[in-house]
């Protein structure tokens, strides 16, 4: 299935994910380990208060958070 990303807004696919996350009983997916990284220090912020999608992903700015391998 695809799902976006609520980092970066991303589309991925849910089994090809790079991580996930559960937050309020949803499950979230990410396409890099800094999107998954900054979702899981404040998910409030990715998830919205009004419900999921309500941030407005602005590029790709989960993945320079992305650790170096």
């Amino acid at each position: 299935m695809k799902v976006q990303d609520p980092v970066c807004g991303m589309q991925c696919d849910d089994k090809g994910a790079v991580g996930k996350s559960e937050y309020r009983g949803r499950t979230y997916y990410f396409c890099a380990r800094g999107c998954k990284a900054q979702f899981d220090a404040d998910p409030a912020r990715f998830a919205g208060t009004k419900g999921p999608g309500t941030y407005l992903p602005q590029g790709n700015v989960g993945h320079e958070a992305a650790p170096k391998k």
